[in-house]
């Protein structure tokens, strides 16, 4: 009925599903509304198609390019109440793929903007919920600007200037528009799988999106195209499609969470999951969810853990399913390149337990009080100038994050309540000295 009272959406889902249907891949739109909108068989289909599904799909996602692959990415990671097997059918097609596109025309970006639309009410009504529509409606933004995309590239290369092995194709800003990316090519790469030091370039790679995940709060999926390596089997990214980009509470609740698992703590992961509103459950409860679950996922390989940690919480965030998405999909890339299977979980653990935030430091507190404060004080461009017009200089606590930390621990409530000595030495002398002028002054007479 949703459709029916909406004519526009219903017009867009049956001209999607007539591309679709061109190749025979109708099947994506199980569980829609409308079925005799997307099941009605096409007059005209592609000739000389694969005879293997997912096969069939990517051919499909070739032609139609960036609007399609960024739903078939979405639709990889948005919950799903019915496992009908459509995330693993879209993940091999998208896997695939050999190359991205690097631009994209007009018609892309108003066809893009019609299944934003589209998937967004379909995603609102089906769940009754406005969470995954929102998550797709944030995802999508962020995939449609290809300047974020850019900046992404540019400030990867920035992230890791003292690491040679983790390097990108960095952009052509004079070429690169909110509609085209452009990068300059860099001779001599070849695929990442052909990498002659394999264990290297695997490492690199796990390193690299770890350390992207913790400290800088980003995450996207690779795939092998959008990877090369060269000669010294350094890593190379020449695309980084689908960035989910953390607010400061994701980063904050999964640094917390993770290293709760990590230290076998599962009262702490439950009070992390019920700290950050993820979970209506009791901190008893979940803590007893996380322990049995902690136990049935011995011996299992880390896809297989995070698999199982979705269905032992169906309303988990959705933060914990894209983290699985790129957690599977760089335990496909990665694990042929190491000796034993055990190779790739002790690798990721290592680099997370290195990527971790530093959480034990006591003067953590006024550590990030200093920095609230410098970002309330900071100090325009212009504010700037001004200041330089009048040959002054700005307060030092701007540069020196040290210097503030001093000043607020100076001005800090235990400050007021520390035990100080008396040195009645030092209380005595300057009264004695005072009183020998009074009486002084009493007695002297000029002549």
């Amino acid at each position: 009925m949703f459709l029916l009272k909406n004519p526009v959406y219903a017009y867009r889902l049956y001209t999607f599903s007539r591309r679709l249907a061109e190749f025979g891949l109708q099947c994506v739109l199980n569980g829609l509304p409308l079925r005799f909108l997307t099941r009605t068989r096409c007059r005209k289909t592609i000739s000389d198609l694969p005879v293997e599904t997912e096969k069939r799909l990517t051919c499909f996602l070739t032609r139609y390019g960036v609007p399609e692959q960024t739903l078939a990415f979405f639709l990889n990671v948005r919950r799903n109440a019915a496992d009908d097997g459509l995330p693993d059918l879209l993940f091999r097609s998208l896997w695939a793929l050999k190359e991205l596109p690097r631009s994209t025309e007009e018609n892309d970006r108003k066809r893009a903007a019609d299944l934003l639309k589209l998937f967004y009410c379909l995603e609102l009504h089906l769940k009754k919920s406005g969470t995954d529509a929102e998550n797709f409606e944030r995802l999508l933004n962020n995939e449609l600007d290809f300047r974020l995309e850019a900046s992404l590239l540019e400030r990867i290369n920035d992230f890791f200037y003292k690491d040679d092995q983790i390097r990108t194709a960095p952009p052509d800003w004079f070429a690169t528009t909110k509609n085209r990316l452009t990068v300059h090519e860099i001779p001599a790469l070849r695929s990442f799988q052909d990498a002659p030091d394999k264990h290297k370039a695997a490492v690199s790679l796990i390193r690299a999106l770890t350390a992207l995940l913790f400290r800088d709060g980003t995450l996207f999926a690779p795939f092998p195209a959008n990877l090369r390596t060269d000669d010294q089997s350094n890593v190379f990214f020449i695309r980084a499609r689908m960035p989910f980009f953390l607010k400061s509470a994701e980063k904050d609740f999964l640094a917390a969470f993770i290293e709760a698992l990590i230290s076998r703590k599962p009262q702490a992961a439950a009070r992390a999951l019920s700290s950050y509103g993820h979970t209506a459950e009791s901190v008893t409860a979940l803590t007893e969810t996380i322990a049995r679950f902690e136990k049935e996922a011995t011996g299992l390989p880390l896809s297989g853990k995070t698999e199982l940690f979705m269905k032992t919480f169906p309303e988990s965030p959705f933060l914990f399913r894209y983290i699985a998405f790129v957690l599977k999909a760089s335990e496909k890339l990665c694990r042929p390149m190491f000796k034993t299977d055990d190779d790739f979980e002790r690798t990721v653990l290592a680099c997370v337990a290195e990527a971790l935030p530093e959480r034990k430091d006591g003067t953590t507190g006024m550590k990030e009080t200093a920095d609230r404060f410098r970002q309330a004080f900071s100090l325009l461009p212009h504010h700037l100038e001004c200041l330089a017009l009048q040959s002054k200089k700005p307060p030092a606590f701007l540069n020196d994050a040290g210097k503030l930390s001093e000043i607020l621990s100076r001005q800090s409530v235990s400050t007021y309540f520390r035990h100080s000595k008396h040195h009645w030495g030092k209380i005595l002398l300057p009264i004695g000295i005072i009183s020998a002028l009074t009486i002084l002054g009493f007695f002297w007479k000029p002549f």
